[in-house]
């Protein structure tokens, strides 16, 4: 092996360019490697960060959904609520109006003269009962498909709405 002194210029020349060389090379690699790999950080960056801005949003929608669909509940509730109280109330005051035709009818029956004018009587009574009875079934049934139409409508918008709010934040 030569020592260091009798080494040449030329050779020591050469050395030093492939040296300045690959110290070049090796820094623009590892430059484009660091750029690289800061590019992929900031994408992979960007898409977390998309990633939980979209589920915090679809977070709030659901929250949203569920507490407006309480609130509806509530009020389809308070709704049908009242409307079974009307129903009530109206039936108590049917069975009040039915009850004092039948104390009417007993006391008429109590007057009569005759079978043949208590069994007319009776005929007309049970006639009007049944009319009236089959006229207040009617009417309660009608008014039982209303309150509840009032009570379900609120409900049957909520959900078309949340559907809606659901489909747009997916």
């Amino acid at each position: 092996m030569a020592d260091m002194e009798t080494v040449s210029p030329v050779a020591t020349k050469k050395f030093e360019k492939v040296a300045e060389t690959t110290t070049a090379r090796a820094a623009e690699t590892i430059r484009q490697t660091t750029e690289s790999a800061t590019a992929h950080v900031k994408t992979m960056q960007a898409e977390v960060t998309g990633g939980l801005k979209q589920a915090a949003e679809m977070a709030r929608t659901y929250v949203d959904v569920q507490r407006t669909a309480l609130e509806t509940v509530v009020k389809a509730g308070q709704i049908y609520g009242e409307g079974l109280k009307n129903l009530a109330t109206h039936a108590a005051n049917v069975n009040r109006t039915q009850f004092e035709q039948t104390l009417a009818h007993f006391r008429a029956l109590t007057g009569v003269k005759s079978v043949t004018e208590a069994m007319s009587l009776q005929a007309q009574f049970a006639r009007a009962t049944a009319s009236r009875a089959l006229s207040e079934t009617s009417a309660f049934v009608e008014d039982y498909l209303k309150v509840t139409g009032e009570a379900l409508a609120p409900v049957t918008a909520r959900v078309r709405e949340a559907a809606e709010k659901v489909k747009q934040a997916a």
